[in-house]
């Protein structure tokens, strides 16, 4: 009796003893459990806050952008897109360079005495708006000259730190693509002068930008063809 006792004893003990082994595994299972989901609400939290933390830095980027635009720095801007690559390189170097009769009157605008020389041709009665009297030739210097490369550096170096701040990831990608749309329709901003600026090399996040904008008009088009040989044949 008492072996026999003695041996369901052992065998009720062993059982215990597994049994509190499987809670306490189930136990650990379960904190692991929480703790791996703690874990994962905190990355996501820690991500939100850092999308959010994004969003924002956007928002002042593009502020940022859109303050340092004048009249005068789009002025130049599109001035500086009709010049040939020798008057680019001129410009760049601060060298006065020739510009046709018909361009003269956009220069002219931007010039800091035309004011004083728009006020002058009133009271002379001339639309002669400068000194320069040639009908054929108009020549950008002095001042003019100086204002022209100024501005056009200056929207440059602005449009670099925006894409600089996209290049190395400090910003949303997808507000940035949605403010810049317009690049994807007309040619690349300043080609001529941002070629001669630096031998190419002295804006590297407006080059990367336009290269990534090439990809998303390739992907596009790919996708366009696509649609098209998926979509059935009219008869």
């Amino acid at each position: 009796m008492w072996n026999f006792l003695s041996g369901n004893w052992y065998y009720l003990l062993s059982l215990f003893i597994s049994a509190l082994g499987l809670i306490g595994l189930v136990l650990v299972y379960k904190q692991i459990k929480q703790a791996k989901k703690s874990f994962i609400q905190a990355q996501k939290a820690k991500k939100d806050q850092y999308d959010l933390a994004r969003r924002e830095k956007t928002v002042e980027i593009v502020i940022y952008y859109t303050q340092k635009l004048t009249k005068e720095t789009r002025r130049a801007e599109q001035l500086v897109s009709t010049l040939s690559k020798q008057q680019c390189k001129a410009l760049y170097e601060l060298r006065p360079f020739k510009i046709n009769a018909k361009a003269k009157k956009s220069f002219c605008e931007i010039c800091p005495h035309y004011e004083k020389c728009k006020e002058a041709s009133k009271i002379l009665k001339s639309k002669q708006l400068c000194k320069q009297k040639s009908k054929e030739t108009f020549t950008v210097d002095g001042d003019l000259l100086f204002d022209l490369r100024w501005n056009v550096m200056r929207y440059l170096n602005t449009l670099e730190s925006v894409f600089l701040a996209w290049q190395i990831g400090i910003i949303d990608e997808s507000i940035i693509d949605n403010q810049f749309q317009y690049l994807k329709t007309k040619e690349p901003i300043l080609e001529n002068f941002r070629n001669i600026a630096g031998n190419g090399h002295s804006f590297p996040a407006i080059e990367d930008y336009y290269w990534h904008l090439n990809k998303q008009k390739e992907k596009e088009r790919e996708e366009r063809m696509n649609k098209r040989k998926k979509s059935p044949i009219d008869e």
